[in-house]
């Protein structure tokens, strides 16, 4: 920190180490936010779909859509077309 001068008051010395590494954690908090701030932008910029996504959880599809079967067409388990449906048919 400072240097050590003949004659100083080891407390008065103190404080301004003391003084001085408070302004130097103030400036590096300052870093540490700008920072988290650009890595925040850079992220949102790489993976833009999470913004634009939105509700789509909340939201229902068409019938034969997605895991609800209803209004799939039905295939009877004797047909042919029933085994190309069936994983490792």
């Amino acid at each position: 920190m400072s240097e050590t001068r003949p004659g100083d008051d080891p407390a008065a010395r103190l404080e301004r180490d003391a003084a001085e590494l408070d302004h130097r954690l103030q400036r590096l908090d300052g870093h540490i936010s700008e920072a988290e701030r650009a890595a925040q932008a850079r992220r949102e910029e790489a993976n833009p779909g999470e913004a634009v996504a939105g509700d789509w959880e909340d939201t229902k599809g068409t019938a034969g859509q997605g895991e609800d079967p209803e209004g799939a067409p039905r295939v009877e388990e004797d047909s042919p077309e029933s085994d190309d449906a069936r994983p490792g048919g």
